[in-house]
């Protein structure tokens, strides 16, 4: 549940149809949330009134407090390798190769109270990466 607007919303992120879909505390559907940058949204996390989107195919979308795009953080990766989010070798899953500058399957994400975002990525082995706000 998130506070957005000053009412509560439950939002739900539905990969299979690559929106959000957001009710209230009765059940009511109040509106899905579209956009060409949401395509497979795997977990929420809300902080100072935006939304941080776990897109599992490479980033985190970012959008405002009324459900604007605002940026991508960092831009998704634009190839999959066979066997992903891991590597497939010789008919063997291992562990990729990590970018420590792009995220490769991000699965859950949370956002701490100075505004750092953390990020658990689904593959072998596992990744947790904190990503640092920059000073304004």
């Amino acid at each position: 549940m998130i506070e957005r607007g000053g009412d509560p919303e439950l939002i739900i992120a539905d990969r299979h149809k690559s929106r959000l879909q957001v009710y209230d505390l009765n059940e009511h559907c109040k509106r899905a949330i579209t956009s060409d940058r949401i395509v497979t949204p795997s977990a929420l996390a809300e902080h100072q009134g935006r939304l941080y989107i776990a897109e599992l195919q490479g980033g985190i979308v970012v959008l405002d407090e009324r459900d604007r795009y605002v940026h991508t953080i960092p831009p998704r990766a634009t190839l999959r390798d066979a066997g992903w989010p891991n590597l497939a070798v010789d008919g063997r899953i291992e562990r990729p190769e990590l970018r420590r500058d792009q995220l490769n399957s991000p699965h859950a994400i949370a956002v701490g109270p100075d505004g750092s975002i953390y990020v658990a990525e689904w593959v072998q082995g596992g990744r947790v990466t904190r990503l640092v706000p920059r000073p304004e």
